[in-house]
This record gives C-alpha cells, structure tokens and sequence, in this order.
C-alpha cells in the first residue's frame, strides 16, 4: 500500500515539547496529501486492529468518520502483558518516522505489505472488516 512519505508525515504534523503536555498540531494539507493521510491512517488502523486481536479472544473497535478529528479505538482484554507491549512498541514504531527504529519500521511495512496482499488474494478477512469501505473508496481513486 502507498503509505505517506516522511517528508509528508513532518508536513502533517507539527510536534512542540515544552512544560505542557505535547501539543499536536496538524497543519493544513493540500486534497491529495489529505487523502494519503486518511489512507494511511485507515490502512494502518485496519492491521493494528488485526495484530491486536491476536492475543485478545474480546476484541472490538471504533472506527470514526474519515472526515473527523475522533481517533480509532480499540477495546481489548487481554492477560499476555508481554505480548501486549511488544505488539505495541511495534505497531507504534512501524509507523512513527524515527531513524533508531529503521529496522522495526521496515518490518512492519513489509509484514502490513503481506498482510494487504493476503486480503486482495482471498487468503483473510481482516477483523476490522468495518474499515474496509474507505480503503476501497481510496483505491478506487488511485491513492491505494
């Protein structure tokens, strides 16, 4: 899948650190890198939920609007602790643009490449089935 470039990413997001908690400010971006955005976010959304629910046999989620602020939420129950923060210090770090994790970033563009590949060939039906309209949507318009 056509995931943002970090050029896009730093463009997207503005981080500032400071005696406050971590403001996020995201900085208006032209209609086709707001679709890249929505994509990715929703691609990333969709094998995040699928990692997740792995270990947990109580799983469920929220999918906002793609037009709106709401985040993804993910529900959860899980006794596997462990595997629970190795799923998410790689899921995370997947996807934010950091050079110390080159190594896991690629990982999981290349297993989130496989797991795709898998959908589109009949081979899984991924649990977040419910993000799958706006994936297709994309696709359609060639942002996928």
């Amino acid at each position: 899948p056509a995931m943002a470039d970090a050029a896009t990413r730093k463009r997207a997001l503005n981080l500032e650190k400071g005696d406050q908690p971590l403001n996020v400010k995201l900085i208006a971006l032209d209609a086709e890198a707001q679709r890249s955005e929505i994509n990715a976010e929703y691609f990333n959304a969709l094998y995040f939920g699928e990692k997740l629910s792995q270990f947990s046999g109580d799983f469920v989620y929220y999918t906002p609007s793609e037009y709106s602020p709401s985040p993804f939420i993910f529900h959860l129950i899980t006794d596997d602790m462990l595997q629970l923060a190795n799923t998410l210090y790689y899921l995370i770090r997947g996807v934010i643009v950091n050079e110390s994790s080159t190594g896991i970033m690629e990982k999981y563009w290349d297993e989130s490449d496989v797991f795709w590949e898998n959908y589109l060939n009949d081979k899984i039906d991924p649990v977040c089935g419910g993000l799958l309209h706006i994936l297709h949507k994309y696709q359609e318009e060639g942002d996928f």
